[in-house]
């Protein structure tokens, strides 16, 4: 009866009481030997034994099988034991079982530096095993000491070689070297007498060739491994410095007899051939002096790294805590910095507003701008909805319209107001209607039903406006209102711009209307419309020109729809200003104003409009806020400036023809020239020729016209700009007369 010693370490080799370069023969008499000794039969109530004994049959499951044997010894290679499983979960490849996509992965793998381990194919054994027992059937060729000898082998197949092994050699040693100058992947195998497989060196990847060298002597040499080399440096975040020498360790060889010894080389490759040359070297002692002083210093080094790598772990993290703190530190002083001088603008603003009217410089644009009803900044937390907002009249109709520069926050804007216009509206009805469409150009959208196609159709009975195919989606409570638009406000089309980089390129109208609320509120509609953004770009006086920047940052498609969108607005600024002078709203000019007909325009009930003006805070955006706020005031004026200008209709008969300046002829040119600025260019009448028309001097550049004042400068300017306001006042007169044309028309 034995008692098994608890303490033992669970490497196999030390369970079976054998060396690591043990033979095949020598660890199944250990083996036979333990498991007699512990078998729980003959230790029947001793604790552990019956453990023991697993342990040493699953030990000698895995070191008598070759392959098994071969990935146990890499991937416990420090000494320290492990799982049968090997390293990661990893079991040796057999490459003859995988497809060809099996094949090209492991492949790639090898070429980019990551050893796959891979089985010895059962043929290659099975011949083995044949040759050492005289069973023959294989070709085996004699390898004299010191003779180089190539050969080329398919992948996953073998070439025999018999080496002679003398007593002299015994005693000093001797190395197999084999080498590849294709760079082919293989292994190096020594068998036993019995064939089993005593010894296996892989080829390891040099500069110019892959080489396996498997020394043979008593002397101590170290060795690494490079697939786990390659797996520590992928889990750690160390430098490459303290993974270099992770797996060096001093190397055990296997003793051999004087006699004859079977090598093979044996071909590794995922798809081709192996192209080798081996050689069998005699070791002089002499010679391995150096190699093993090295080793030493490599040994010293190891240890110093190992015990350094603590200390590196430790500065590392400190340094990156002191970057990490120093970037959150600068993006918080920033962030303050942004923060104060937006208080401190805010704060002049706010000062300076009680004395805006006393310092204010009268000038044409305060006609035009007017006051606003109400005016909120950035920091307003909520905003109340403009006055009338919520009407309790029969058949009511309220619209708020959101109007400004891209960029400047409609969208925004129109979540707060409509979270305080829901509030008010619930107050009226326990339900409320809701539907959202999308007008991208002339194409409509439902936004609440996946962006189905909607057709703006007009009714021929009443005129009245119907969105075909457009549903409804109900909402009892304020966030089911909100929820809602937020669905709808997710579909909206969307793109990057100079102002945003997620900015609005379409138009939104989301139409509340009161279900089950009784009279007098009953029928009753609020209509929230958010326009697309103005797009900024050079801009001309009367602030509506805005595609010339398109021109040059973008394709065709969105310079159509800046077209388009730009329409739109000026067809709803047509409409708005014709419904205030109680005239002919030209409403079917765009989709935008056809859609909103029924809330703005319609005569069988009391409709009310509001516009709210975003403006951006950005000075470089000041020409464009201005231009949004004449605008807009121009929309909602009750007197609108544009009604008080007086008209003189003439007859098209009697109307004065003005010749264009293009139509000129040379002696009109002369003429015209000796007028500017009272004869200031009189001197250069006589540098006009003949082949100089109206047209021609339109296409002069600044060049020519310099050397028609003679090179003076100052008199080619003052003449660019005389031709500059004769096109001009051209235009204005071909506006006026066209006006005249439109009146004479409406007279009639």
């Amino acid at each position: 009866m034995s008692t098994p010693d608890s303490t033992v370490s669970d490497d196999l080799y030390v369970l079976l009481e054998v060396e690591r370069t043990a033979s095949e023969a020598e660890i199944k008499a250990s083996y036979r030997k333990l498991a007699l000794k512990f078998h729980p039969d003959r230790n029947r109530g001793v604790p552990g034994a019956a453990e023991h004994f697993k342990k040493l049959a699953t030990a000698y499951a895995v070191l008598s099988d070759p392959n098994q044997r071969r990935f146990y010894d890499l991937s416990c290679k420090d000494g320290s034991g492990g799982s049968v499983a090997g390293l990661h979960g990893m079991q040796p490849i057999d490459v003859n079982e995988m497809n060809g996509f099996g094949r090209m992965l492991g492949a790639l793998c090898s070429k980019i530096g990551i050893p796959l381990p891979t089985q010895i194919s059962q043929n290659v054994l099975m011949a083995a095993r044949d040759l050492q027992t005289g069973m023959g059937g294989t070709n085996v060729k004699d390898l004299p000491v010191g003779m180089e000898m190539s050969g080329k082998v398919d992948k996953q197949e073998g070439h025999f070689f018999r080496i002679a092994i003398t007593d002299r050699m015994v005693e000093s040693g001797f190395v197999m070297t084999c080498r590849s100058i294709a760079k082919n992947k293989f292994k190096l195998i020594l068998f036993d007498k019995d064939g089993s497989v005593r010894s296996v060196q892989e080829s390891d990847t040099r500069a110019k060739h892959t080489s396996a060298d498997m020394f043979l002597t008593r002397l101590e040499l170290m060795d690494t491994d490079d697939m786990f080399k390659c797996l520590s440096e992928q889990e750690q975040t160390l430098p490459e410095v303290f993974h270099r020498l992770k797996t060096l360790e001093r190397i055990q060889t296997p003793a051999l007899d004087a006699g004859t010894h079977l090598f093979c080389v044996y071909g590794d490759n995922w798809f081709s051939a192996l192209h080798y040359v081996i050689q069998c070297l005699p070791i002089e002692p002499d010679t391995v002096e150096s190699i093993q002083h090295v080793e030493q210093d490599l040994l010293r080094t190891k240890l110093e790294l190992d015990a350094y790598q603590a200390e590196f772990t430790a500065a590392q993290k400190a340094f990156e805590a002191a970057v990490a703190k120093a970037d959150g530190l600068d993006k918080r002083t920033k962030g303050l910095m942004a923060t104060r001088r937006a208080a401190y603008d805010d704060f002049l603003s706010v000062a300076a507003l009680p004395y805006k009217d006393m310092n204010r410089k009268p000038g044409a644009q305060d006609e035009a701008a007017g006051t606003f009803a109400s005016i909120w900044n950035r920091f307003s937390v909520q905003a109340a909805p403009p006055p009338g907002a919520c009407k309790r009249d029969d058949a009511w109709s309220n619209t708020v319209i959101r109007y400004g520069q891209t960029g400047s926050g409609k969208t925004h804007t129109m979540t707060g107001f409509l979270t305080d216009m829901g509030r008010d509206l619930m107050a009226l009805s326990s339900s409320i209607e809701m539907t959202a469409v999308e007008l991208v150009g002339s194409k409509c959208v439902d936004l609440l039903h996946d962006r189905k196609k909607v057709l703006i159709c007009e009714s021929e009975e009443d005129q009245t406006i119907h969105l075909v195919h457009s549903a409804s989606k109900v909402a009892t409570s304020v966030p089911e209102l909100l929820a809602l638009f937020h669905e709808a406000v997710s579909r909206r089309a969307t793109e990057s711009t100079q102002a945003n980089t997620v900015s609005s390129r379409s138009h939104l109208i989301v139409f509340l209307k009161l279900v089950g609320a009784g009279p007098p509120s009953d029928g009753g509609q609020m209509v929230l419309l958010d326009l697309a953004g103005r797009y900024s770009t050079t801009t001309t006086n009367d602030c509506t020109s805005e595609r010339k920047e398109d021109q040059y940052t973008n394709d065709k498609q969105r310079q159509q729809e800046t077209i388009e969108t730009n329409m739109s607005h000026l067809a709803l600024k047509q409409c708005l200003l014709a419904k205030e002078q109680n005239g002919h709203v030209p409403y079917r000019n765009s989709a935008l104003t056809r859609i909103l007909k029924n809330s703005l325009w319609a005569t069988h009930k009391a409709c009310q409009a509001a516009i709210v003006v975003t403006a951006s805070p950005i000075p470089a955006d000041t020409e464009h806020t201005l231009c949004s706020l004449v605008n807009a005031r121009r929309m909602v004026e009750v007197n609108p400036t544009v009604a008080q200008s007086v008209l003189e209709i003439v007859e098209t008969s009697d109307a004065r023809q003005v010749k264009l300046f293009k139509t000129f002829s040379h002696v009109e040119i002369q003429a015209w020239l000796g007028r500017v600025s009272k004869g200031a260019l009189q001197a250069y009448v006589d540098n006009i020729k003949p082949a100089i028309t109206g047209a021609a001097m339109l296409r002069l550049p600044p060049a020519r016209l310099a050397q028609l004042c003679n090179g003076h400068t100052g008199h080619a300017k003052l003449l660019q700009h005389a031709i500059k306001d004769v096109i001009a006042k051209e235009q204005e007169d071909k506006a006026r007369e066209r006006d005249m044309r439109r009146a004479n028309h409406a007279k009639k």
